[in-house]
């Protein structure tokens, strides 16, 4: 191929991939999925239904209660949907596509889930020189709930994905939806950091994502979603709630009101409207890619 020739493959590559990013994430499709009238209902099943799922069976969800470690969770998931299995090359090689996490870090992880039994050797090893790795079925099928959560959130602004929720306990469902999912994930991952917006502070502090949650789904029943309204503000019950310490829960707030997040109202919090704004835009895209993984299953397997 000559210089030219590469060249103008790359623009391509860089135009093709430009237009997927705008499809999904554009303004355009995230105003479509904020505007939807189920757009707020979609929000209270997203939190409330991820603070049922840590709750029903902590042992396996407070492994993963920071974005970066369930990142980490739903590459393995992925790797071992798709073809060479889960292997920590392959997950390491990952990793260094994406500016999420490090591949130390991730290395780290899956050492430790191993020692905990959330991983063990494939059935089959077609390679000695490379250990593929399973999930457990019970980890398996955590994620599988955790995942039919989201898709069951994102149906509330896409219906059409009702009938891959009637389907997802059959067989190559979760498969093929991990698929492609993850490779979304990692495509995202590549162009720019995938972390919310202004809100790594939070989310990425031990147990910080489900902290959050749990104020928004203090709202009281007449306010919107994210809550315009104070909520309640108790952190000892935060703090039994998510297995970490008082003093963690207080430094979590602090920062919040640091950054312009939280107002502090007596034993009542207020998220200030960036801080709503932020999180409409993040549980946005999230559905985007969630509803572009979700029909594109649907494709592929006839559904």
């Amino acid at each position: 191929m000559t210089e030219t020739g590469s060249y103008s493959d790359a623009v391509r590559a860089e135009e093709s991939l430009a237009i997927w990013l705008v499809d999904r994430f554009g303004p355009d499709n995230i105003a479509r999925i904020v505007g939807h009238p189920g757009f707020d209902d979609a929000l209270r099943r997203s939190t409330i239904g991820a603070l049922a799922h840590f709750q029903a069976d902590p042992a396996f969800s407070s492994v993963f209660k920071d974005l970066g470690r369930f990142y980490v969770g739903t590459l393995c998931i992925h790797l071992h949907a798709t073809p060479g299995g889960l292997t920590l090359s392959r997950l390491k090689g990952l990793c260094h596509q994406s500016s999420f996490i490090s591949a130390t870090a991730a290395e780290a992880l899956l050492a430790y889930m191993r020692d905990i039994d959330f991983f063990e050797p494939a059935a089959e090893q077609p390679d000695r020189r490379a250990l593929v790795l399973t999930p457990t079925p019970a980890l398996w099928a955590n994620f599988r709930e955790r995942f039919k959560l989201e898709m069951e959130a994102a149906a509330q602004v896409e219906p059409a994905l009702d009938r891959l929720v009637a389907l997802w306990e059959a067989p190559g469902v979760f498969n093929a939806f991990m698929a492609a999912h993850g490779r979304d994930s990692l495509i995202i991952a590549s162009v720019y950091d995938i972390r919310p917006p202004g809100l790594v502070l939070l989310y990425e502090r031990a147990a910080g994502p489900l902290l959050l949650m749990a104020l928004m789904a203090g709202a009281k029943p007449e306010d919107s979603y994210p809550p315009r309204l104070p909520v309640p503000l108790s952190m000892k019950a935060l703090a039994q709630t998510f297995e970490v310490s008082r003093p963690h829960v207080a430094r979590f707030i602090e920062l919040g009101e640091k950054a312009g997040f939280f107002e502090r109202h007596g034993r009542e919090l207020l998220l200030t409207p960036m801080l709503r704004e932020r999180l409409t835009y993040f549980y946005a895209s999230t559905y985007a890619q969630t509803i572009a993984a979700g029909l594109e299953t649907m494709a592929r397997l006839g559904l």
